[in-house]
């Protein structure tokens, strides 16, 4: 309308040509680039916050008029279905606004480049598989359920820097459990015990084709924090309930860890103190014995004093002692030194 009486108006004032460009300028600066430069600008949210009542007033009072007419559109071209935003959408969402964000001065709402990577990899998680990110098997330490656990043993799982060591028996493909290597910290060398008398974790035993947002949900149930990846998992916990090994059509063909799902995450690597240590080279195999040594008769002799203290309240009052003391003789060997026993 203001397109159509403008030059109407000025034509009776200016020639037909300056009519036309003064309208065409005046709807153009006023009509189309101030506005559009205030409502997109850094304060576009709160002009359209101030501004909504007025247009639910504004919806509410022409409702009479639009309703018809949306109805009569619905009819002949069909409803518009809005489906939001999925993944990819918003994936490029926030690569698009960390983008401006870096083009204009930092502030404390700005998106960094972490939390674009985060935001990216989580959403990745339910299309990628343990497939994808799964390590061989080639690669893992492991240890046989033979082994004698000695000084040189323990120095060897310290030295290495897991929590969680895969124990086969035989074929290193016939995996049995996962020994959990905290627990061995207070075990006396001098009883050269073979980890077939330590108790075994199952890990978790997943396909190939599981998708690492399940995974993720499997781990956080607190089964384990090691997964072995296997064509036939059922077959695998069934060699592991009777005793047998694992069939030649389940081996595992990978392994990964939740550390690994939170490599993914975060689009980098993780590293912890063991891996530091490693990389730079300042701690060696013997640092690691001598620091295994001194942790390990630390806590024997806090065990020994423990059941040396259970054994005075019991020679003081036998009657009572079981009634008394609820804590039980986990360590205990004819010598009276610590031994580990299973509870």
């Amino acid at each position: 309308m203001a397109n159509e009486a403008l030059p109407v108006f000025l034509g009776h004032l200016v020639p037909a040509w300056v009519a036309v460009l003064i309208s065409v300028s005046f709807v153009l600066v006023f009509g189309e680039i101030i506005p559009s430069a205030i409502f997109t600008g850094p304060k576009q949210l709160s002009i359209a916050a101030k501004l909504a009542g007025c247009v639910g007033v504004l919806k509410g009072v022409l409702m009479p008029i639009v309703w018809p007419i949306s109805l009569a559109l619905d009819i002949c071209l069909g409803h518009e279905v809005d489906e939001g935003f999925n993944k990819g959408k918003i994936k490029a969402l926030v690569r698009l606004q960390f983008s401006q964000d870096n083009k204009s001065a930092p502030s404390p709402g700005d998106i960094t480049r972490d939390e674009m990577d985060i935001i990216h990899g989580t959403l990745d998680l339910a299309q990628k598989n343990v497939n994808d990110i799964k390590e061989s098997m080639e690669t893992a330490k492991m240890i046989s359920s033979n082994t004698i656990l000695d000084h040189d043993t323990l120095a060897q799982l310290l030295h290495w820097g897991h929590s969680r060591i895969f124990v086969y028996n035989g074929d290193r493909l016939n995996i049995r459990g996962v020994l959990m290597v905290k627990k061995l910290i207070v075990l006396d060398p001098n009883d050269k015990r073979p980890i077939s008398h330590i108790p075994l974790r199952k890990p978790i035993v997943i396909k190939p084709q599981e998708t690492l947002l399940s995974t993720l949900n499997l781990f956080q149930m607190g089964h384990s924090h090691l997964a072995l990846i296997s064509a036939d998992p059922e077959a695998v916990r069934q060699a592991w309930e009777h005793g047998h090994a694992i069939p030649s059509h389940a081996v595992p063909l990978g392994f990964l860890t939740i550390e690994d799902i939170f490599e993914e995450m975060l689009k980098e690597s993780v590293f912890d103190e063991e891996d530091r240590e490693a990389l730079h080279g300042i701690v060696g195999k013997a640092d690691k014995l001598d620091r295994l040594k001194s942790w390990a008769g630390r806590a024997r002799t806090r065990v020994a004093s423990r059941h040396l203290a259970q054994a005075s309240v019991l020679a003081q009052d036998p009657r009572g002692f079981s009634s008394s003391l609820s804590i039980p003789l986990l360590w205990k060997s004819a010598s009276g030194a610590a031994k580990l026993e299973d509870p």
